[in-house]
């Protein structure tokens, strides 16, 4: 305090002296106002004289002013510790009410753009197309080592392995449910997407056994399967070997999918058959099949078990920041070490991240998988915090004796200490916190949410440590004005003792303070030869971190959130060796549009779906319900063939009709020139068998009524990407797929491709 009075004064004595002031600007400053003459030349170096010492003032007064607070507060907090320590602790309390609100939030949605179109898309799709199912997979596959493996006996073991599967029995209570209870059904039959119930009729697996007779009629069934269907045979099967005519010769991998009913009536049976279905596969042993899974609550189960051995990893790094404060900040003698300052520093940073996450939870904000860094944060925070406030303690003169202040000695020597520390705290606190709040204006919402939880955070514990934690470090130095124990407070300690102890260098002093260390600090830095080392080195690691830099690429992949020895990251990996074929499912869909008077949109869609070149092309690839309607319709001669030179009432001249057609990439397109005849035979169509496999692509207003002309609410149609093996190619995919289908000029409503990935991608 006494240092800024002084440069208080220093800075009037400046302002009232005559001296030239032209020295104090930069060289280029000079040469400016040299080019000025005469009155013009002095009054800008009045001007700037005036600035610039009024700055100067500024600064000094804005710290002096936080000097003479944190005086004062040192003078309350050292008077009165233990009413300091309740209230810190009362008010804490208060702000931990608000973990009533704590939403951990495990969803890797947190980490997509608020601003980003797949989550409308998303949004969209689940009101129009909600399938309320969950969905389980299972990857089943010949271990490497089990050499040649019959495709015989590997049906007849993944017929065994689907068995027992759907087989796992529920218990809740007294009440018992199946498999054939909670399965999602498509008809009468349960859902199983398995090449097993495609190739046979039963899939009882001495059924199955009975029906295989050879190797060569198995492999037939699987070219027949591979013929009629290429698309989902590679999304089926994996590691398939074919010979020269491209004829399957062997399959060392299959994936089964089951559907669980999603309904709220049966999600606790459902949760507990996945648990089952989990436990089933990590129990399953085999000495030729290898078995993985994945449910359709992996993500947040598997990501909160990672929570949980993170606080594992957390705890190991607070009982070594302990370790290091009790050894570095206190002697090694009963009186001055500083076991239970380290104890109440760590308590105080654990605290304050409790505190923390109450005071973010009351303004709903969530905590996710990024979060767990923020005690790391507040641990090398707080222990830099703690040991300028202690050092400043075992640094500073005690203040010289007033016996007519009213305040105790260890309230003036707080008051000093903390005033001496507390502007450099305030400081780093506040930037560091400003920091953080800056970043909370970022789109991510799950960075969103850390950045607030970190500047929160930094900001209590600024205020715990210099309240809670000084008031036990002014404790601690009452005691040790006691000549009482470190350990043992009660414990009273004689005279000769601490004078013998006194003696003795801490650990910091005897490292640094010996000759190899003011060896190393002083003559080896200061030669010419280990300077000049020491900038090479420097630039040497400056350019390979630049180096590093230009070779970043920006990439999520789900495993991050789980733990490496996970069944979910099992599951990841053998889908990525064992399918390398086979590529993401996509859709494109359509609104309330007027289907008639877009049938040549509805081309083009289809067009597009063949021809874009990141989709998968051949038999099955695409899979689109205006495709096959226009193929049924032509098959009774109901619609209308338009060429490059015919009219029709949708296209009133030819330069409409050619551009049309090529458009479609056709040379003849077939429509229906009819409004009525064009919604009575789609209504047709949807209730013939032969669309079975469209039929769930429609959303019609009242399900099963006609099929009248606003009755269509959403349709869709199916693809799938070629495989992507770069975070480049699957952007690139997937911007130029939308930017083709939202070209397509549909009115009321455009097209849009989405799959869930795109979450992911759009993050990226």
């Amino acid at each position: 305090m006494v240092v800024l009075e002084s440069g208080r004064k220093l800075v009037f004595r400046m302002i009232d002296s005559s001296a030239d002031v032209s020295s104090s600007f930069p060289e280029k400053t000079q040469i400016t106002l040299s080019s000025l003459e005469g009155d013009e030349q002095n009054c800008v170096l009045v001007v700037l004289k005036h600035v610039r010492l009024l700055l100067v003032y500024i600064s000094a007064q804005i710290s002096l002013a936080l000097e003479t607070f944190y005086t004062y507060l040192g003078l309350l907090v050292g008077s009165w510790p233990l009413s300091t320590i309740m209230i810190t602790l009362l008010f804490g309390a208060v702000l931990c009410t608000g973990l009533a609100y704590f939403k951990p939030d495990t969803s890797y949605e947190t980490w997509i753009p608020t601003s980003a179109s797949a989550l409308d898309h998303r949004d969209w799709v689940r009101q129009h197309f909600r399938e309320d199912y969950r969905l389980e997979l299972a990857t089943v596959s010949i271990k490497a080592q089990s050499g040649s493996f019959s495709q015989t006996e590997y049906l007849a073991r993944l017929a065994e392995a689907q068995y027992e599967i759907t087989n796992l029995t529920v218990y809740i209570g007294h009440r018992m449910y199946t498999f054939e209870d909670l399965c999602y059904r498509e008809g009468m039959e349960c859902f199983i997407d398995s090449p097993l119930n495609s190739i046979f009729h039963n899939t009882n697996p001495d059924s199955i056994r009975e029906e295989l007779t050879s190797e060569e009629s198995n492999l037939a069934l699987f070219n027949i399967f591979h013929v009629i269907n290429p698309v989902d045979f590679d999304q089926l099967f994996g590691l398939v070997r074919k010979d020269s005519d491209g004829r399957v010769e062997s399959i060392r991998a299959t994936t089964l999918q089951f559907r669980i009913r999603g309904d709220q009536n049966f999600s606790e049976a459902a949760e507990i058959w996945e648990n089952l279905f989990i436990s089933w596969s990590e129990k399953y042993r085999n000495d030729s099949l290898d078995i993985s899974v994945f449910t359709s609550d992996t993500v947040e189960e598997e990501t909160q078990e990672a929570f949980g051995n993170d606080i594992i990893l957390l705890s190991c790094g607070y009982l070594l920041t302990f370790i290091y404060f009790a050894l570095f900040l206190g002697k090694f003698n009963r009186k001055e070490h500083k076991i239970w300052i380290a104890v109440v520093g760590i308590l105080c940073i654990s605290f304050t991240l409790v505190v923390a996450a109450g005071l973010a939870s009351y303004i709903r904000f969530s905590y996710g998988p990024v979060h767990s860094v923020i005690p790391f944060l507040l641990l090398g925070i707080g222990v830099d915090d703690m040991f300028v406030i202690v050092s400043s303690w075992q640094s500073s003169k005690p203040p010289k004796a007033h016996t007519t202040s009213k305040y105790s000695f260890v309230a003036r020597y707080t008051a000093k200490c903390l005033g001496a520390v507390g502007v450099s705290i305030t400081v780093t606190s506040i930037t560091n916190a400003v920091a953080f709040f800056v970043g909370a204006g970022t789109v991510l919402p799950s960075l969103s949410s850390f950045c607030v939880y970190a500047g929160l955070a930094i900001l209590l514990l600024f205020f715990f440590q210099v309240t809670f934690f000084a008031a036990f470090v002014a404790i601690d130095y009452r005691r040790q004005q006691a000549n009482l124990d470190a350990g043992f407070p009660f414990i009273k300690l004689a005279p000769v003792e601490i004078t013998n102890e006194k003696k003795k260098p801490d650990l910091v002093s005897r490292v640094f303070g010996s000759h190899i260390g003011r060896g190393l600090a002083g003559t080896n830095i200061a030669s010419r030869i280990i300077q000049l080392l020491v900038i090479v080195l420097a630039g040497v690691i400056f350019a390979f971190c630049g180096y590093g830099c230009s070779k970043l690429e920006i990439e999520i992949d789900i495993k991050w959130l789980f733990h490496p020895d996970s069944y979910a990251v099992k599951f990841i990996d053998q889908r990525m060796d064992l399918f390398p074929g086979s590529g993401i499912p996509v859709a494109v869909y359509t609104g309330e549009i007027d289907y008639f008077s877009q049938q040549p949109e509805l081309h083009l869609l289809n067009h597009t779906l063949y021809t874009d070149p990141s989709l998968r092309m051949g038999r099955g690839a695409v899979v689109f319900w205006f495709d096959k309607f226009i193929r049924w319709i032509d098959l009774d001669g109901r619609s209308m063939l338009v060429d490059f030179n015919s009219s029709s009432p949708l296209f009133p001249t030819r330069h409409e009709t050619q551009r049309a057609i090529r458009q479609a990439g056709l040379s003849i397109l077939p429509i229906i020139v009819n409004s009525t005849q064009f919604y009575t035979f789609l209504c047709e169509f949807v209730r013939n068998p032969i669309s079975s496999e469209v039929r769930g692509d429609f959303e019609f207003d009242e399900e099963g009524s006609g099929c009248g002309n606003c009755c269509i609410k959403a349709t869709r149609g199916h693809a799938t990407f070629v495989p992507l093996n770069t975070t480049k190619e699957e952007l690139e995919a997937m911007d130029g797929l939308r930017s083709r289908v939202n070209a397509i000029p549909f009115s009321y409503e455009r097209a849009f491709a989405y799959a869930e990935i795109f979450l992911s991608w759009e993050t990226n």
